[in-house]
């Protein structure tokens, strides 16, 4: 999956893969990106 995304002058392309075997659903993978964001700004 690419994703593209043009902030001011600059273009940002993100390209992701998720393994076909992975247990894990794109939701619960991005949740718990954001629970690992919290923990650790909560942290600092």
């Amino acid at each position: 999956m690419r994703s593209k995304k043009k902030i001011g002058n600059t273009t940002f392309i993100v390209n992701s893969f998720f393994p076909q075997t992975g247990n894990q659903t794109i939701a619960s993978k991005l949740e718990n990106l954001i629970k690992a964001d919290v923990q650790k700004q909560t942290v600092t």
